[in-house]
């Protein structure tokens, strides 16, 4: 019996003067600089044939955590959603959209949106960008074999910037045209 408490006691010391696991920050949120004010856009969410055009808000908070909602036309709010760490936590979803297949889709097309679309926002809105789409997810040269199920491109016609998602394999497209004060 006292072999086993010499055993267990000495398992304790050594287990509790192992060091502590740093969490991995070598790939920072992209998102940490860009938005400094709430952002709004106009927005239209495709499904297949079906569609709804709304304002989707997005706000960063001091945590690095994007906080992000859509409201339809009619004030009827459709979704709010938190990223981060590189997730999507979706915090409301009204209930006709409250299906398994669609809260799967959203976070995965919402959590690219926000890393690849909203993250490089400012990188849209420099006026030197043409008026031409830029392709900014995936990036053209890491594309293998592998067919895109999801394309992210934005631009800059002057007055707004657009964002546009093409989720392919899933029939949802997501456009987003910023939307000035005075609007």
């Amino acid at each position: 019996m006292k072999r086993y408490l010499t055993f267990i006691s000495l398992a304790l010391i050594l287990f509790s003067c192992s060091p502590r696991l740093v969490p991995d920050v070598s790939d920072p949120n992209p998102v940490i600089d860009e938005i400094t004010t709430p952002v709004h856009f106009r927005t239209t969410v495709r499904f297949g044939e079906n569609s709804v055009t709304g304002i989707m808000a997005f706000r960063q908070k001091g945590n690095l955590s994007v906080y992000g909602s859509f409201t339809n036309e009619f004030g009827v709010k459709g979704f709010d959603f938190i990223y981060r760490d590189g997730k999507t936590d979706l915090v409301y979803i009204m209930p006709a959209l409250n299906r398994i297949m669609i809260k799967k889709i959203l976070k995965k097309d919402i959590s690219l949106l926000v890393r690849h679309g909203i993250g490089r926002l400012s990188l849209l809105q420099k006026p030197e960008i043409e008026s031409s789409p830029k392709m900014l997810y995936p990036d053209l040269y890491n594309i293998g074999k592998k067919k895109n199920e999801v394309l992210i491109s934005g631009g800059n016609n002057g007055v707004n910037t657009m964002l546009t998602l093409d989720d392919v394999k899933h029939k949802l497209t997501i456009t987003l045209t910023s939307i000035k004060a005075d609007e």
